[in-house]
């Protein structure tokens, strides 16, 4: 007779799907995923809403403020194109200390005008001597490139009344 052995001990047992614990694994990972995702959106959205809340209180505030101390508002708007102002270069502003420094004693400004690089003055003299002194004067500055004089008169003071055009550097 042939000899025939059905125990089972011996052969390997039937196992379950080897992917199982990577299935699980995944499952997981994309539940946490998930999850975290919801919580991130709900702390966006919890965000999103104390920044509108505190942006309607300012407009609040700042209503008040306007509508009752409009003088303060004012003052610190000026306040604040005043630093832009004073913050960039200022040929006009420049020009004054120039001018302090190069007008003489019988010259009096009448008017200032800056337009472009070029700076007109209405000027009052005692008489032509002190124009012309005064004309020097401008032409040995440093900070003016070119002087031209205008029209010259007498007033009904006999004083010199000129127009001098400066240009700046």
């Amino acid at each position: 007779m042939t000899n025939i052995n059905l125990a089972t001990s011996s052969l390997p047992q039937k196992q379950g799907p080897p992917y199982k614990k990577g299935i699980i694994s995944i499952a997981v990972i994309l539940i946490i995923l998930a999850g975290g995702y919801l919580w991130l959106t709900r702390e966006n959205n919890k965000t999103a809403a104390a920044i509108g809340e505190a942006n309607n209180n300012y407009q609040a505030e700042y209503q008040k403020l306007t509508t009752s101390n409009r003088e303060i508002v004012d003052f610190q708007n000026r306040v604040l194109l005043v630093k832009d102002l004073l913050a960039e270069k200022n040929a006009a502003l420049d020009s004054f200390p120039e001018l302090e420094k190069n007008v003489l004693p019988g010259a009096y400004l009448t008017s200032y005008d800056f337009k472009g690089n070029n700076l007109s003055l209405n000027i009052t003299t005692d008489n032509f001597n002190v124009l012309a002194r005064q004309v020097a004067s401008f032409k040995n500055s440093g900070f003016f490139s070119a002087v031209s004089v205008g029209k010259s008169s007498l007033d009904d003071k006999n004083k010199v009344v000129s127009d001098i055009v400066l240009k700046i550097n």
